[in-house]
């Protein structure tokens, strides 16, 4: 007991009294032998003292207290013994404070260390957030610079394409009028009253013309920027299609044979009378356009289920099936239109005014067989 460095303290299994010790313990305690010989154990280890038919070793961490009130941290370990006649409880226990230090010293680093780390993580959190914000607001401006270089090489096509059909569209009636305006001007007093009155109508038909095409481009231009408005009514469908092949008769020089079947029970539809007139004008002024002289176009109104729809049908030149795709975009005309005049802004208005009222366009069209416009509109 004398020579090792562990203290002991053997006590009295019955009394709880310390009745030996030795010097490691004496040391630790920092008291005299005999200061504490006599005492209970329990006042310098505090936790209950083993049973004293016990015989099983107990070891836990533990404390030491010493009599001026410090206390030392300690591996305890007690057991109860017998010698001779009589029951002892040996305890022995270490002086742990130097590894318990550490162990607090590891602690406290580890705190700090997972502090460390979660500011740190709160820190790379933000800055992931930041540059996805980044990413995301660039991505943003890289589409919306996307947008508006295509948007802008749209209206550069437009204003190309534009300049182009002025050019060429609005030459020959302003051509007309130049020249009789001219020619009145010229011979003023020397022409009929029948003579001025023929080359002052044909003055009024360029003007015509050059309106039509000056209120397509303003359609066009519009449907874009969704200016124009759509008012919703009930009109009679069969009087109106009946309108516009009276109009198309009237002004057909080629004179077409133009056949009218009408199945629609009841003739009233919900739609904008406007839009619908400009979708029949200008398919039909496209069927006379592109068919022979004195050719066949059929327009079969029918209803089909919730749906009105509207067919015109030519025997003229067709649609190459690589234009086809194109047919509805403005400006675009077919490769096989030769001298036929024209804008390409007519099927573009028709797509866009069937559109405006929730409806649908489909075409179907062989090349020097014909063409055929299906067009089907909501009942509401």
């Amino acid at each position: 007991m004398d020579s090792i460095q562990t203290g002991i303290l053997i006590s009295d299994a019955e009394t709880n009294k310390i009745i030996d010790t030795n010097p490691a313990a004496v040391e630790l305690l920092s008291e005299s032998r005999d200061t504490i010989l006599g005492k209970l154990h329990t006042l310098y280890l505090p936790e209950p003292s083993l049973h004293s038919e016990d015989t099983t070793v107990q070891k836990a961490e533990s404390i030491l207290y010493k009599s001026n009130g410090e206390s030392i941290p300690i591996i305890q370990t007690s057991v109860t013994a017998n010698f001779g006649s009589n029951r002892r409880v040996v305890h022995s226990f270490i002086d742990i404070s130097e590894r318990k230090n550490s162990e607090d010293a590891l602690l406290r680093a580890n705190l700090q260390l997972e502090e460390r780390v979660k500011e740190r993580t709160t820190e790379l959190n933000d800055l992931i957030l930041k540059l996805t914000n980044e990413i995301t607001e660039r991505e943003r401006a890289e589409e919306a610079a996307r947008i508006a270089l295509e948007r802008e090489k749209e209206l550069s096509e437009l204003k190309s394409n534009f300049v182009s059909m002025v050019s060429h569209e609005f030459r020959t009636p302003l051509t007309t009028i130049l020249s009789y305006t001219q020619i009145l001007q010229l011979y003023k007093g020397k022409w009929t009253e029948e003579d001025e009155e023929k080359y002052l109508k044909n003055i009024q038909i360029a003007v015509a013309r050059m309106t039509d095409l000056l209120n397509d481009v303003l359609f066009i231009g519009s449907s874009n920027t969704g200016a124009i408005s759509v008012n919703l009514r009930v009109v009679n469908l069969f009087e109106i299609g009946t309108s516009v092949i009276e109009e198309l008769r009237f002004s057909d020089a080629n004179k077409h044979n133009i056949n009218y079947k009408f199945d629609f029970i009841g003739s009233g539809i919900r739609t904008d009378e406007k839009l619908l007139r400009q979708i029949l004008v200008n398919l039909l002024s496209n069927a006379a356009k592109y068919s022979p002289m004195n050719s066949d176009i059929d327009v079969h109104i029918y209803r089909e289920n919730n749906k009105a729809i509207i067919e015109v049908k030519d025997y003229g030149i067709g649609i190459p099936a690589d234009s086809i795709d194109n047919v509805f975009e403005s400006f675009r005309r077919a490769e096989n239109v030769g001298n036929i005049s024209g804008t390409g802004l007519g099927l573009a208005i028709v797509k866009q005014s069937v559109d405006l009222i929730g409806g649908e366009i489909s075409v179907k069209s062989d090349v020097e067989v014909g063409t055929t416009f299906t067009v089907k509109l909501p009942i509401q």
